[in-house]
């Protein structure tokens, strides 16, 4: 859940939009591909293939761990690579400050007939882009996912909500940042009891969406 909303009976109803923005983001590329390799098996992967599902794509997960459910990074061959034209990068691997890192993939193995995939951007391109666009293959990165996160968001806080008018309003900000709910802006200790307690008069959605170069488990509030 990355979408609380809290109706007229102070009930919270949880929704997820993180795969909606990469839905958006990636759909008008995929018409000649038909499988893709996830790396990583967290919150972020299991979004991602839900998005990949609604859109036929078959999914193989990559695993550092060995597990009959889970392709392991060692186990990638040029055969797993050629099948699978479609590869993305659902772990913190790149990210900012740690930007000479990437997944230990056959990058020799990626050719022109690939689509590669990072849902990090920061930094904008990483090692793992890097090495994908100098194989050949197309690359996208996941600046535009918040964009499709908050407009589905502002969906279930308005029925009147225009997407235009969103996305020509620079002026749009979160109406709560983590500083103001915890001291230092410590929001990775938020719970459900705290957003409750945080929001008990409030009407409407909260939105809580990641901080970018961790995991799935901490989140900030907007």
């Amino acid at each position: 859940v990355n979408t609380i909303k809290v109706d007229k009976k102070k009930s919270l109803i949880g929704y997820n939009t993180d795969y909606i923005g990469f839905k958006q983001s990636i759909e008008p590329c995929i018409s000649n591909h038909k499988k893709a390799l996830i790396l990583g098996t967290g919150g972020a992967a299991k979004a991602i293939v839900h998005a990949l599902q609604t859109l036929k794509i078959k999914t193989s997960l990559v695993s550092r761990e060995k597990n009959k459910d889970y392709i392991n990074y060692e186990a990638i061959s040029k055969k797993v690579i050629n099948e699978h034209t479609i590869i993305i990068n659902c772990t913190p691997l790149g990210t900012h400050p740690n930007t000479k890192d990437s997944p230990k993939i056959p990058y020799e193995y990626i050719s022109n007939n690939h689509l590669c995939y990072d849902l990090i951007y920061n930094p904008i391109k990483t090692k793992f882009l890097t090495k994908c666009e100098k194989a050949g293959a197309l690359i996208i990165n996941g600046e535009k996912i918040p964009n499709g996160i908050k407009e589905e968001w502002l969906k279930y806080y308005t029925p009147q909500f225009n997407p235009e008018w969103f996305r020509k309003d620079t002026r749009f900000e979160p109406a709560v940042y983590p500083s103001d709910l915890y001291q230092g802006g410590n929001a990775n200790i938020c719970s459900v009891d705290d957003v409750e307690t945080k929001f008990k008069d409030v009407e409407g959605c909260v939105g809580i969406y990641p901080i970018e170069g961790f995991g799935s488990s901490d989140r900030s509030i907007g």
